[in-house]
């Protein structure tokens, strides 16, 4: 699957879903996928940021723990959790609790897509 963060106006979006209501009722495929859209490039830029465009691409291939993503990119743990915390939230990430043996349980974080682009109209 593929995912596309861009920047768009309410009115984009509005035409955008209603387009693809209207190929449903009509019984036609809708390209699977994901689109993200910010009004404000700026709004788009406070979330994907560097560190969490790392985090994206270190789970991309296979689900990851916490404590995997730790020690693949060297960063804090609060922090990765926070940047996985607001990737959720926009739907570009899931997480579930799973078991692990002898120690409790751990967040296991897979990538919503494949490949993201990202187009932001200044």
């Amino acid at each position: 699957m593929k995912a596309k963060i861009q920047t768009g106006s309410f009115e984009s979006f509005r035409n955008r879903t209603t387009r693809n209501a209207c190929q449903m009722d009509r019984k036609e495929p809708v390209a699977p996928g994901i689109t993200i859209t910010f009004e404000d490039p700026l709004d788009m830029a406070s979330v994907i940021t560097e560190a969490r465009i790392k985090l994206l691409k270190a789970a991309r291939n296979q689900r990851v723990s916490i404590s995997d993503l730790v020690r693949k990119t060297g960063r804090d743990r609060r922090a990765i959790s926070r940047d996985i915390d607001v990737l959720e939230s926009y739907g570009m990430v899931k997480t579930h609790l799973e078991s692990n043996p002898g120690h409790g349980k751990h967040k296991i974080v897979e990538v919503c897509a494949q490949t993201f682009t990202l187009a932001a109209n200044i």
